[in-house]
């Protein structure tokens, strides 16, 4: 297994739906470093429609709390779902590693890294 991702608390943004969406990527992140080629295809249709989901109910919460950022962040999620559905294109259980090495980037460089100013900024507006 590569990287095993483990939710914490002050990933939160005070969302129930999001915080929740946010903890299901993470099993997602530790689920594809295990799943079969067999099921890769599958896996891969399933993440895109999450996804798509995913980032349209994060960009209407990021516009209410009127997040300063909103649009640069809406414009790496299309970036994301952009790669994804390039992945997902005729997908071949022989590219499951490039699936498990995207995902994982964008665990750790989105979700923890772009995402936290997000969380930050949520955060402090309960202060």
């Amino acid at each position: 297994m590569g990287i095993q991702f483990i939710w914490q608390e002050n990933y939160t943004v005070g969302n129930e739906e999001l915080d929740s969406q946010h903890r299901y990527l993470f099993e997602l992140g530790n689920r594809i470093q295990t799943a079969q080629p067999s099921e890769a295809r599958t896996f891969v249709m399933s993440l895109y429609k999450y996804t798509r989901v995913h980032f349209a109910r994060e960009e209407q919460h990021m516009q209410a709390l009127g997040f300063p950022d909103s649009e640069a962040h809406r414009l790496e999620h299309e970036r994301l779902l952009s790669h994804l559905n390039d992945l997902a294109q005729g997908f071949q259980p022989d590219r499951m590693n490039d699936l498990v090495v995207f995902f994982n980037n964008w665990l750790v460089n989105h979700v923890l890294n772009d995402d936290r100013r997000y969380f930050d900024f949520a955060r402090s507006l309960v202060r």
